[in-house]
């Protein structure tokens, strides 16, 4: 079985990126921009900044998630 890229750390960088931390040491940018112009349910974070600078580390480190 292939081993699963988990996150390791993820931060807000400019506009509506994520500097994505892979658990091997790996970086990768990931513009979210057009997923929340595309997806209502996103919509407040293509617009609030303190929301979107709020990402964390999600669950089992399988996902980016806006802190609670």
């Amino acid at each position: 079985m292939a081993d699963i890229p988990n996150i390791r750390a993820v931060r807000a960088d400019q506009g509506r990126q994520l500097v994505i931390t892979w658990k091997g040491g790996a970086e990768s940018v990931v513009d979210v921009s057009d997923h929340f112009a595309e997806y209502a349910v996103f919509a407040s974070l293509g617009h609030d900044d303190e929301s979107f600078r709020a990402v964390e580390v999600g669950e089992w480190g399988w996902c980016a998630a806006r802190q609670s």
